[in-house]
C-alpha cells in the first residue's frame, strides 16, 4: 500500500508491508504461519527519495514460550536523495474485519501475543521488548529513527533493520484460544525530509543558510582490525562536495553505550567529494564499549553529529 500526502514543508512518503498471521494448533502443538511478498515500493517527491524494500520470509512452526525460537523480517532503508530524512517510523495496522477470532478473543488480544525486537548491525537498538500490539495504530507510532546513529538516514545512505518475532503466550486463558486463528497485518513505514530549502537550520540559527549541501553517514565497513578500531564515514553520493573539514571524536565506556562516556581521542575529516569516503581509526588502550562521533557540515538540517555502531575491544 502507498499513500502520499504532503503537508505544509514536509513530504510523508509511507510504504506498506503486508503480513497476514495465522495460528493454528494440529494435535495440540502450536503453529505460526507468515508470509510477505517482495513489493517494488519507491516514491520520489522531487529530491526526496524514499525506499523500503523486504525480502520474502516464512514464519512457521512457532510454539508459544519455547525460549531461543525467533524468525526475522528483514528491511532495509533507503535515501534515494539528497535531503537529510529526519523522521522515521513504524506502526501495524490490523485488519479487524478479516481476523476470524468468532468472538474468543479480539485481535487486539492476538497481536499481545507477539513480542518484537529490532536489530541493526547485530545490535539491539529497543530498550525493552514490545509486542504487536503496542505498535498498532491509533497508538503512537515508534520512532525507529532514534535508534539509528545519525537519527535519520542521510542522502545516499541505507540501513537495514531487523524485526525479530517470538510467539509468547501471555495469559493461560487464552490457551487454545487462538487455534485456526488469522490476522492480517499492515505495517507502514513512514519517512519525512524537509522541503528543500537553502539549509537553514532552525536548531543553529549562527548558520543561515550556508550549508554546502553535503551529508556525511557512517555507511561503511567498521569494527576492528588488528591493534585498531576503525569506522568508514562517506559523503553520500547523492549530495554535493564538503566546502571543508569537520571534527569526529572518539567516545568510550567500560559497559553500555559510548554516548554516555569518555572522550578519548579527536581529529579532522577532510572535506569529501561526493561519493567520497574516508576512514577513521582509533588505537585502544583498554578493553570497553568505543564509538565514533563525527559532526556534519554548518547548517545541516539533521541533527548535526553522527555516531558509528558500537565496537567492544575485549
Amino acid at each position: 500500500m502507498f499513500t502520499y500526502k504532503n503537508i505544509k514543508n514536509y513530504s510523508f512518503l509511507m510504504i506498506g508491508l503486508l503480513l497476514i498471521i495465522a495460528s493454528i494448533i494440529p494435535k495440540g502443538a502450536w503453529s505460526y504461519f507468515n508470509d510477505v511478498e517482495e513489493i517494488p515500493n519507491t516514491l520520489a517527491v522531487g529530491t526526496c527519495s524514499f525506499e523500503a524494500i523486504t525480502t520474502p520470509f516464512d514464519l512457521k512452526n512457532m510454539f508459544p514460550n519455547r525460549d531461543g525460537q525467533t524468525k526475522t523480517m528483514n528491511i532495509t532503508l533507503k535515501n534515494n536523495g539528497s535531503f537529510f530524512i529526519d523522521k522515521l517510523s513504524l506502526e501495524a495496522i490490523l485488519d479487524k474485519k478479516n481476523y476470524n477470532g468468532n468472538g474468543v478473543a479480539s485481535a487486539e488480544n492476538f497481536a499481545e501475543q507477539f513480542d518484537l525486537n529490532f536489530y541493526a548491525n547485530g545490535e539491539l537498538l529497543n530498550e525493552q521488548t514490545l509486542t504487536l500490539a503496542q505498535i498498532v495504530a491509533p497508538n503512537k507510532p515508534l520512532n525507529i529513527a532514534a535508534w539509528f546513529p545519525e537519527q535519520g538516514l542521510n542522502g545516499g545512505q541505507q540501513l537495514n533493520l531487523t524485526v525479530e518475532f517470538s510467539f509468547v503466550l501471555k495469559h493461560n486463558k487464552y490457551k487454545n484460544k487462538f487455534e485456526g486463528k488469522s490476522l492480517p497485518v499492515e505495517f507502514r513505514v513512514v519517512g519525512i525530509c524537509g522541503s528543500g530549502d537553502d539549509g537553514g537550520d532552525p536548531s543553529n540559527p549562527g548558520e543561515p543558510g550556508k550549508w554546502d549541501k553535503s551529508s556525511l553517514s557512517f555507511n561503511g565497513p567498521s569494527g576492528i582490525s588488528n591493534t585498531q578500531i576503525f569506522a568508514t564515514v562517506k559523503n553520500g553520493s547523492g549530495s554535493r562536495d564538503m566546502q571543508g573539514p569537520v571534527r569526529y571524536e572518539v567516545y568510550w565506556i567500560a559497559s553500555g553505550n559510548p554516548k554516555g562516556g569518555t572522550v578519548v581521542a579527536s581529529g579532522e575529516i577532510p572535506a569529501l567529494d561526493s561519493g567520497e569516503s574516508y576512514k577513521l581509526t582509533y588505537t585502544p588502550t583498554k578493553a570497553g564499549i568505543y564509538k565514533f562521533k563525527a559532526y556534519q557540515r554548518p547548517g545541516h538540517p539533521g541533527k548535526g553529529e553522527l555516531w558509528s555502531w558500537s565496537i567492544e575491544v575485549k
